[in-house]
């Protein structure tokens, strides 16, 4: 259960949305897994200290991502809307994508001529093409190996 605000650690925190227990997205069991689905609650709460709105339990990432399927390639809708914002990020000399997915954004980027490095957060392996290059522990006073960032994008889907 929350205690404390993840941002601000404030502890004046109203729950305002309450969804019950609820599945993890994305995930597709057989019939003979039912038994064994996980579920968690689904609270958004609200922190009078900070203004930030966040839920009450936090899922484990291993327990997220062990078998997440979602691509957004396959939703036209969102290429549509990435090849927008590629255009819109055009004149960028180097754009940062962290959380790239399956490169939805960085596709385009590239197709325009801008140089774009992708992170996938889920697994964050430094030899898949979408975060090689990435150093955690580089000091910051380094050059990073592809240059300094330009524009950073960010969302979660």
């Amino acid at each position: 259960m929350l205690k404390c605000c993840s941002l601000c650690d404030g502890q004046i925190l109203n729950k305002f949305l309450d969804l019950g227990r609820q599945p993890l997205a994305n995930k597709y069991p057989k019939p003979s897994d039912f038994q064994e689905e996980k579920f968690f609650p689904l609270e958004v709460f609200f922190c009078e200290t900070c203004k930030n709105v966040q839920l009450g339990e936090m899922v484990p990432r291993s327990l997220m991502f062990e078998d997440y399927y979602y691509l957004s390639s396959v939703n036209g809708g969102l290429v549509r809307h990435f090849e927008a914002l590629a255009e819109e990020l055009k004149e960028a000399k180097f754009v940062v994508d962290v959380g790239s997915n399956d490169g939805v954004l960085l596709r385009p980027l590239k197709g325009l001529g801008v140089r774009a490095l992708g992170s996938n957060l889920r697994s964050m392996s430094p030899s898949s093409p979408m975060t090689r290059g990435w150093k955690r522990s580089a000091p910051s006073s380094r050059k990073p190996r592809h240059g300094r960032c330009w524009t950073a994008t960010a969302r979660r889907m």
